[in-house]
């Protein structure tokens, strides 16, 4: 489970470079690094090309907010299934106790 976490964020990351690179299209090399990326990145973004404003496409953005949305929910499973991951409790922090052993 933590290694298809670690896929995603790196995925989304892609993602998030591809969208960087294309505002600095004007350069040769970062145009074929961009669609060295785009490889990977299109075929997701893809479906969502009709989704424009203006002159300004959101297309990436939601293939990056599901992926983001899937990590926080695989975390948050990962984290109440007992793993290494912090877990959460249902008890207020002030957890102090007498010398009997009550609260007090």
């Amino acid at each position: 489970m933590k290694a298809l976490i670690w896929i995603l964020r790196i995925y989304f990351y892609i993602i998030v470079a591809w969208v960087l690179l294309s505002w600095l299209g004007g350069i040769p090399a970062i145009a074929t690094l961009r669609n060295l990326i785009g490889i990977i990145v299109e075929p997701v973004v893809r479906p969502f090309y009709f989704l424009s404003f203006g002159g300004l496409s959101i297309a990436p953005m939601v293939p990056a907010f599901i992926i983001w949305t899937l990590i926080g929910y695989l975390e948050r499973s990962v984290a109440t299934s007992g793993s290494t991951y912090p877990q959460f409790r249902d008890e207020p922090a002030d957890d102090r106790r007498d010398s009997d052993g009550d609260r007090g």
